[in-house]
């Protein structure tokens, strides 16, 4: 019996390591699962806060590495932009349809949210179909994005200048085709101010009278101060 009891403990402490292992396991699967789940699928309602920055959609895999899915965007503004009006942006396809996009103005040479300008007018997306929202930015009319992963082919909105020139500027816009498929930071041509001011304002500098008019005035006070003699 004492060896019997031996022999059962032994099996005990044999178990109890996979016993853990599979308890670790168990709590692994019911926790950090549905948490990876969660990061790595698509948004329907559109990009999250956290992609303002680099644009692109959490869907666990790295973006197109060339080309442009045949989706870009036109706009009214071949002529340039002037500070404070609105403009026309829409998104194109050449032929697939795209089931998410979001899209930013930048400055150009800009690289993240911070380099951003102009706004978004809310009301004015077509089709009227309640599938564009502002963006989940800081301030959220700096971007606009999709409101359903729905099939589309095409998107417009208004973007309102700012009222104060920063120069040339860029459309920024990726696009997702499919979940595990999409395109980001497809840009437009530089699009150049015209009018209005840089955005840079310089402190005005009295203007140094010209040398003839220095020497002549001279001339004149040696003229005076020798008749006075």
């Amino acid at each position: 019996f004492k060896y019997r009891r031996l022999f059962f403990d032994r099996e005990l402490l044999l178990r109890r390591p996979v016993r853990r292992k599979r308890m670790e396991l168990r709590r692994f699967l019911v926790v950090c699962v549905p948490l990876m789940f969660s990061v790595v699928q698509s948004l329907p309602s559109g990009a999250p806060s956290i992609a303002c920055d680099d644009m692109k959609p959490l869907h666990g895999v790295d973006p197109q590495g060339s080309g442009t899915g045949g989706y870009g965007m036109t706009h009214n503004m071949t002529a340039g932009y002037s500070p404070g009006k609105a403009y026309q942006i829409s998104l194109t396809s050449s032929g697939d349809t795209f089931r998410g996009f979001f899209c930013q103005v930048r400055k150009v040479g800009g690289t993240d949210a911070s380099s951003a300008v102009g706004q978004f007018v809310e009301g004015s997306f077509l089709p009227a179909d309640k599938g564009t929202r502002l963006s989940s930015c800081t301030p959220p009319d700096i971007g606009v994005t999709h409101t359903s992963n729905a099939d589309k082919t095409t998107r417009s909105f208004v973007w309102k200048a700012p009222s104060a020139g920063v120069g040339s500027v860029q459309i920024w816009c990726s696009f997702v085709k499919v979940k595990l498929i999409f395109w980001i930071h497809l840009k437009s041509e530089e699009i150049k101010q015209i009018g209005g001011g840089t955005g840079h304002p310089t402190t005005p500098t009295s203007t140094p009278p010209p040398i003839v008019k220095v020497c002549k005035s001279a001339f004149t006070l040696r003229q005076k101060w020798y008749k006075a003699r």
